[in-house]
């Protein structure tokens, strides 16, 4: 499961999650807006095969602006997974004024199961 966005936006902080070991983490885009804002796009599979999309949007206060997840089931084609999730990466992308390299992108081979991270300032 993904910690709060409360959680998230204390100072100095991104965003922080603890994944319990029947999650993996597939895929995280982040950006960071010149005016303080960040965003996250987080892309979770777990052991069953499904797939959790989430978004979270912070704004410079740390104040939460948008926090939405949509779940897809297993049995969904994963292409169409995928389109869901670049279609979130566009929005997000055209949506604000980001630093010039970002997002950043990590995908599994940067986390391990259980294990617990903080993107920070």
């Amino acid at each position: 499961m993904v910690g709060s966005a409360d959680a998230a936006a204390q100072p100095g902080m991104h965003i922080g999650f603890a994944l319990p070991p029947s999650v993996f983490p597939v895929y995280l885009a982040t950006w960071h807006g010149r005016d303080g804002r960040t965003a996250s796009v987080l892309l979770l599979g777990n052991l069953a095969g499904d797939y959790l999309l989430r978004t979270v949007v912070l704004e410079a206060s740390g104040a939460c602006a948008w926090d939405g997840a949509t779940p897809f089931p297993s049995d969904m084609d994963p292409q169409a997974v995928w389109d869901q999730v670049e279609q979130m990466l566009d929005l997000i992308g055209a949506v604000g004024e980001w630093e010039p390299d970002a997002p950043t992108v990590v995908e599994v081979t940067g986390f391990g199961a259980g294990t617990e991270t903080v993107r920070v300032r």
